[in-house]
């Protein structure tokens, strides 16, 4: 099956959530028109007791994450996280609360034009952010890199 959008005219943030009765796998390309940059996001579809995303953040390189909340009936989530540098030093614990369905994605430390700082102690540095689900919970999470030079590349999610 392939699903085409005409896409927006200005950049739009969302999610899709695709239910099935047997197993499916599969991928979503998204398209910046004004260059055919494409970055490749694959379908979750594991349900892991947490996510970990490695994040550069060095060189003016910006990082994106997007989390959701795929919990079956309608449930809010609270959703530990937890930043780390590249040596492994605790940097920061957050929580995001995530209503039923819901999805919550940002720029991890630059500032506008970029987006909102979500977490301000991963500016100018390397490290990873862990997502860890709640009991009960099923999530997903999603990272994309973006250099100065605008070419989108997806940080696949690890399984904790």
């Amino acid at each position: 099956l392939t699903v085409l959008s005409a896409g927006s005219p200005t950049l739009l943030e969302g999610s899709a959530q695709l239910t099935t009765s047997g197993n499916i796998s599969g991928f979503a390309i998204f398209r910046y028109n004004p260059t055919g940059q494409e970055a490749v996001v694959p379908i979750e579809s594991r349900n892991a007791t947490g996510y970990l995303l490695a994040f550069d953040n060095t060189s003016s390189i910006a990082t994106s994450i997007s989390v959701n909340n795929i919990t079956s009936g309608q449930q809010q989530v609270s959703i530990p996280v937890v930043v780390r540098d590249d040596s492994g030093n605790l940097l920061g614990q957050h929580n995001l609360l995530l209503a039923p369905n819901g999805e919550f994605s940002g720029v991890l430390a630059q500032a506008p034009p970029l987006g909102a700082v979500l977490f301000p102690e991963t500016a100018n540095i390397r490290g990873t952010v862990e997502f860890d689900t709640p009991a009960g919970a099923q999530i997903g999470a999603l990272g994309v890199r973006t250099p100065p030079t605008r070419t989108y590349t997806t940080l696949p999610s690890l399984v904790k």
